[in-house]
């Protein structure tokens, strides 16, 4: 299917989302503490728009999400993201050909030094994350608890679209108990 799993590309990621694994009854051993997520990779910049192209589609995977104010999307890059790249995350529907326009989308250029393989980062005007801060906004992006779609995309020299992942949501999250 070309489908991958992140923690399963990278182990580390568990430890270093959730913590080291402790012994408690009824859950599932790892306790949330707070991560320090800025590490700072040493690409240098991108000679030309053809970054994009290397990318594919699982490069780039949204591991949390939190929506209806404040918004907040936790990223995780499974490829290198060189210096320059402008990444574009969007809450605009696809209808197979375009974009909705009804929406918004943020741009990240990506700063010196890149972002590595493994490093967690976002989006989210009151989030913690790297990078989160760093997005220009335009429209009205504004995830729904009801319900939204979130697509982190690059554009290729042509103007068409790399898509890199993809979420969509319906209602609330389901109590199994």
């Amino acid at each position: 299917q070309g489908n991958r799993n992140i923690f399963v590309d990278f182990p580390e990621l568990v430890s270093s989302l959730y913590g080291e694994a402790q012994s408690q009854s009824g859950s599932n051993g790892y306790l949330c503490p707070d991560v320090d997520i800025s590490r700072a990779p040493t690409n240098g910049p991108i000679s030309d728009d053809s970054i994009c192209k290397s990318l594919k589609a699982g490069d780039v995977q949204v591991v949390g999400l939190h929506s209806d104010s404040p918004d907040e999307v936790a990223l995780v890059a499974l490829e290198d993201l060189p210096y320059g790249l402008e990444l574009f995350l969007t809450d605009n529907g696809w209808t197979g050909s375009s974009f909705r326009g009804s929406e918004g989308t943020a741009k990240l250029l990506v700063p010196s030094g890149g972002i590595s393989k493994g490093a967690i980062f976002g989006f989210g005007p009151e989030s913690s994350l790297a990078y989160a801060n760093a997005w220009s906004k335009s429209g009205n992006l504004a995830l729904s608890a009801t319900g939204d779609s979130v697509i982190v995309y690059c554009k290729l020299p042509d103007s068409s679209y790399n898509f890199l992942a993809a979420l969509t949501y319906d209602g609330s999250w389901v109590d199994g108990e």
